[in-house]
């Protein structure tokens, strides 16, 4: 057929079904294409994902057992408190025993200083 006024492209219903049908055939090779791409994509990230959650439960055990395994401030401090306990005990007890040495050191140099005394006063006397 030929062009006309009214049919400027010279379409029949022939040849406009032909050119609908190609147009339907190509839309529908364009859809499955893009939806297989899409299905690449989503198994792609869905993988993506799965691994990553998987990390993230890995790293979420791992503070968990570290959680565990840490000392609760409580019972450090407690802790901390009985051995600052123990250690004045000790203090005070190193002072008097310097304090007892320091006596007896006293005592011993009283005694020599009256020995050496009464030696160099006997001495004197009877000379």
């Amino acid at each position: 057929m030929s062009a006309s006024p009214h049919n400027p492209k010279g379409w029949t219903f022939a040849s406009f079904e032909v050119y609908v049908d190609h147009a339907i055939k190509s839309l529908k090779e364009a859809t499955a294409i893009a939806m297989t791409a899409s299905e690449k994509a989503i198994e792609k990230a869905e993988k993506s994902d799965d691994k990553r959650f998987s990390l993230l439960n890995e790293f979420r055990a791992t503070t968990n057992d570290q959680q565990a395994n840490f000392a609760q401030k409580d019972q450090t401090q407690f802790r901390l408190d009985a051995i600052d306990k123990e250690l004045v005990s000790i203090k005070l007890s190193l002072q008097e025993s310097r304090g007892k040495d320091r006596g007896v050191w006293l005592i011993v140099g009283a005694i020599a200083w009256a020995v050496t005394t009464g030696v160099a006063v006997f001495a004197v006397i009877h000379r």
